[in-house]
């Protein structure tokens, strides 16, 4: 079964996949995986439900040590990790694929999650952040 996202949008009206959706109370998009989705949500009274199916650990990981490292302002006020060590392991949890342009930027986020690896950083954010 492929993994699929689906998005429960509560009163918003965000780019969603690079398309407008605009919802009056709670709206379900379903997409499959390979599909360019941003999630905007700059409003803290909005809500949007992220449910991932089938769940994946990594991408459990991925969230609980980005939220981790924005609280303790570890992150630029878009929330990207100020480390590319950070950052590359984030991607490689995630199972994200970079969009566009950024598309030839991969392998060097593969060599750096490595690396990362190797000095023990995976470890140290998993063991600071993650408590499920």
């Amino acid at each position: 079964m492929p993994a699929s996202l689906q998005l429960c949008l509560v009163e918003m009206d965000r780019t969603i996949a690079f398309q407008q959706y605009k919802s009056m109370k709670t709206t379900t998009i379903a997409m499959t995986t390979k599909t360019a989705r941003t999630i905007e949500n700059p409003l803290i009274k909005e809500e949007v439900t992220v449910l991932l199916e089938p769940g994946k650990t990594g991408f459990e990981t991925a969230l609980q040590v980005a939220y981790g490292l924005a609280r303790d302002g570890r992150t630029n006020r878009k929330g990207i990790p100020k480390s590319l060590y950070h950052m590359a392991l984030i991607i490689r949890w995630s199972d994200t694929n970079l969009p566009g342009v950024f598309h030839w930027m991969e392998p060097v986020m593969v060599w750096l999650a490595r690396r990362a690896e190797k000095k023990g950083i995976d470890k140290e954010l998993v063991a600071a952040y993650c408590r499920i």
